[in-house]
C-alpha cells in the first residue's frame, strides 16, 4: 500500500506496519483510514500540501520526523552509536605513567594550625607519584628532588600557602627526571648487548683461527677482561695479526715439506733414465754420426 499523500514513493508492505500511522477513518473510507508515511504523518497541516509535492526517500522521511518530534524529545547527536568526543580526549595528552612500586616513601606533609582545605588537597593528589618519584629516581636526582620537597614542606608550614601551588611543578620535575633517567638506562642496555654480541662474535673468531693454545687462551682471558669496544677492537687486531703470522709459518713448514719430497723422489729414481729423459733426437743424431765416423764407415 502506498502513501495517500500525491506524489510520495513510500510504501508499506504486508511485513511493515512500524513504519508510519493509520489516518482516523471517515465516512465513506476503510475501516483503518488511509495509509501515511512518517514524512505526512509528522508535518503540519499548513505543511502538507509542500511536503506532498516532494517525493520522499528514507534520508527525508527520518529527517522531516526529527524536525517535527517536540524539542524535548528530539535524540542527542551522540545517541545509539554514535561517536561523541567528550571533552577529556580533546586536551593535551596525559603523562606517562609511573611504574609500580611495592613500597612508596614518604611525603613529608606541611603542618599548620590553620592549614587551608586547598592545601590538603593538593598535597593529597602530588603524594603517590612524589613517593613513587622518590623510590625510583638515582642519588643525584633524587637528592635535589628530596631537597626542593623539603624546602617546599617548610615553606608551607611557615604559613606560606600559596606556595602548595609549586607541587605539579615538582611532580613535573621529578618525571623530566625519571624520563633521562630512563633513556640512559636504556643506552646503556643497548650498548651493554652490543658488547656481548661482540665478544661472542671474536671468541668464536680465536676458536677457528687455528693460532697455539697458549696464544687463544691468552686471548679469551684478555677478552673476557674487555670492558669497552676499543678493548675488543684491540684484541680483534691482536689476533689479526698472530692470524697472518701463523700463516707464514705454515706456507713456509709446507714449502719445505715440498722440497723434501722433491729431494727425494730425485735420489730414488735412476740416473739412465733421467740422462735418456733429457736427451733430444738432435743429441741422438750427432751421437750417432760421431760412432759411425769412429767406425771408418
Amino acid at each position: 500500500m502506498k502513501c495517500r499523500q500525491r506524489g510520495c514513493e513510500w510504501r508499506i508492505t504486508a511485513r511493515g506496519g512500524t513504519f508510519g500511522s493509520i489516518a482516523p477513518s471517515r465516512p465513506g473510507q476503510a475501516r483503518w483510514g488511509p495509509i501515511v508515511c512518517p514524512v505526512h504523518a509528522a508535518a503540519p497541516p499548513h505543511l502538507l500540501n509542500e511536503v506532498a509535492a516532494t517525493p520522499t526517500t528514507d534520508a527525508a522521511a527520518s529527517e522531516t520526523v526529527e524536525a517535527a518530534r517536540p524539542r524535548a524529545n528530539r535524540r542527542r547527536p551522540g545517541e545509539q552509536g554514535e561517536h561523541q568526543r567528550s571533552g577529556r580526549g580533546s586536551g593535551p595528552p596525559r603523562p606517562r605513567a609511573l611504574p609500580q612500586v611495592e613500597r612508596p616513601a614518604a611525603v613529608p606533609a606541611p603542618e599548620h594550625h590553620h592549614l587551608p582545605g586547598w592545601v590538603r588537597r593538593e598535597y593529597a593528589r602530588v603524594r603517590p607519584p612524589l613517593g613513587d618519584l622518590l623510590v625510583l629516581l638515582e642519588p643525584p636526582a633524587r637528592d635535589e628532588l628530596r631537597s626542593r620537597l623539603d624546602e617546599l614542606t617548610a615553606g608551607i608550614s611557615s604559613g606560606r600557602f600559596s606556595l602548595a601551588w609549586q607541587y605539579p611543578a615538582l611532580v613535573a620535575f621529578g618525571r623530566n627526571e625519571y624520563d633521562k633517567q630512563r633513556r640512559a638506562q636504556e643506552a646503556a642496555a643497548s650498548a651493554r648487548r652490543g658488547l656481548d654480541a661482540a665478544r661472542r662474535r671474536l671468541s668464536a673468531s680465536i676458536r677457528d683461527a687455528g693460532v697455539a693454545a697458549e696464544a687463544a687462551a691468552r686471548l679469551q682471558r684478555a677478552l673476557r677482561a674487555a670492558e669497552s669496544e676499543d678493548a675488543v677492537a684491540a684484541v680483534e687486531s691482536e689476533l689479526s695479526q698472530l692470524t697472518v703470522a701463523s700463516r707464514s709459518a705454515h706456507d713456509r713448514r709446507r714449502e719445505r715439506e715440498i722440497e723434501r719430497a722433491r729431494s727425494r723422489i730425485r735420489r730414488a729414481a735412476p740416473h739412465t733414465v733421467a740422462e735418456e729423459q733429457s736427451e733430444s733426437w738432435q743429441d741422438v743424431l750427432r751421437r750417432f754420426a760421431e760412432q759411425q765416423g769412429g767406425a771408418g764407415l
